[in-house]
């Protein structure tokens, strides 16, 4: 675990999208699973979590959007509809 933590932190030093991915995958999954499937926030957050875990989330249920920070990059993600399901905003 050790020698995965040292690779992605050269990664994410030498400019690599890579650690980007975590907070993106996050957001959108558990967005979809809150706002789509209308499942419980801990069963959301057991669905959209990684090998690499995130650092912190804000959940925001009046704007329907959820934000994820992790590996130094941060991803927001907002439902847009039923059809369409969520989408990173930034």
């Amino acid at each position: 675990m050790r020698h995965l933590f040292l690779v992605i932190l050269l990664f994410s030093l030498s400019g690599c999208k890579f650690p980007k991915v975590v907070s993106a995958f996050y957001a959108k999954e558990v967005c979809s699973c809150l706002f789509v499937e209308k499942q419980k926030e801990e069963y959301c957050h057991e669905y959209g979590k990684q090998i690499i875990p995130i650092w912190t989330k804000e959940i925001d249920y009046k704007n329907k959007s959820v934000k994820a920070f992790g590996l130094w990059k941060s991803t927001e993600a907002s439902f847009i509809s039923l059809r369409s399901g969520c989408q990173i905003v930034k």
